[in-house]
């Protein structure tokens, strides 16, 4: 009887430690304020650089083009990001009450959808990019790699 009270209590206890720890963690990896790149997201280009190299066996050359490509997609960004803000900003401020709010959110509109197509024609440039580094062969397996990733980033 003491065994089985013993364990309907530290099961609990247990499941709440487990989740105050992974809630810890997440906690600290996302810290600082909204929009602002903290010190892990910095580096992830260099690690998924070394990553790519070693799982397509990249020559050295390779992985040195492939890292400058992403350390200058990672400045690209942050400019982006803070684009981005200043867009939103600007929606947030329209007044619905002013006398040219169509005008305006018009204005807003087409500042998104140039924004929108900006971002696709810079995703189909670093992929030409990077085919310029990579083989064919690597390229495919490249291919791979990111069609398996995009079921597991959030």
């Amino acid at each position: 009887m003491k065994k089985l009270t013993l364990a309907a209590l530290m099961i609990p206890a247990l499941m709440v430690g487990n989740m105050a720890v992974a809630d810890r963690g997440d906690y600290e990896r996302c810290e600082g304020k909204r929009g602002e790149y903290s010190e892990h997201k910095k580096h992830r280009g260099e690690k998924m650089a070394k990553r790519i190299a070693k799982r397509l066996d990249l020559s050295d050359q390779q992985a040195e083009s492939l890292q400058a490509l992403f350390a200058q997609k990672r400045d690209d960004r942050q400019e982006r990001r803070d684009q981005m803000q200043q867009m939103h900003q600007a929606v947030r401020d329209l007044d619905p009450n002013a006398a040219d709010y169509k005008k305006q959110l018009e204005l807003a509109k087409r500042n998104a959808a140039d924004f929108a197509m900006a971002r696709v024609e810079e995703k189909a440039q670093v992929r030409v990019e990077i085919a310029k580094i990579l083989t064919d062969t690597q390229l495919a397996e490249f291919d791979q790699m990111m069609e398996k990733r995009k079921g597991r980033h959030h």
